[in-house]
Formats: structure tokens, C-alpha cells, sequence
């Protein structure tokens, strides 16, 4: 692995074209992964690609497959009706 796994917030500031001050911000709310080494923040790569992925919008939810008649899959389909009828009448 030619990568290091932990990375100073210079780094992830580099890594997601953000401000260092962004990055202890968000560090210490808790909002970013984060670690203490010896007074130290450090960052693991995996954890920060998984939570900038967590950040996407406009992502499309994953396509249904084999819906079949059991009640969780009626269940939001009669959830429509209802708001449809309650709109309309």
C-alpha cells in the first residue's frame, strides 16, 4: 500500500478542496471523522471516502427488484392513494 492510511487535515484539505480550518471545524463538531494521536488529529482515508460518499446528493435510490405482493412492498403504494385522495378531495 503506497498510500498512507492516516492523513493530517492538511492533507484531507488538499484531498477535498476545503479549507484546513473547514476540516478541524467539522472535526471537532464530530461531523468528520476524526482521531487524537498525541495531541494530533488524524484522518483515515476509508472513513473520509465513506462519509464524503454519505454527503452525495442527487443520488438516485437503488432500482426495486422483485417486488412481490408481501405488505412492506403495498404498504407505500397505499401510502399514495391515500395522500392522492387527501389532495384531491
Amino acid at each position: 500500500m503506497n498510500e498512507r492510511e492516516y492523513m493530517s487535515a492538511q492533507e484531507v484539505a488538499a484531498y477535498f478542496g476545503v479549507s484546513t480550518d473547514w476540516v478541524y471545524e467539522r472535526a471537532a463538531a464530530g461531523e468528520l471523522p476524526s482521531y487524537k494521536f498525541g495531541g494530533h488529529r488524524r484522518f483515515r482515508r476509508s472513513e473520509l471516502d465513506a462519509w464524503a460518499e454519505a454527503q452525495r446528493e442527487g443520488q438516485a435510490p437503488p432500482p426495486a427488484e422483485n417486488l412481490g405482493p408481501c405488505e412492506e412492498n403495498r404498504a407505500p403504494a397505499a401510502a399514495d392513494a391515500l395522500a392522492t385522495r387527501a389532495l384531491s378531495g
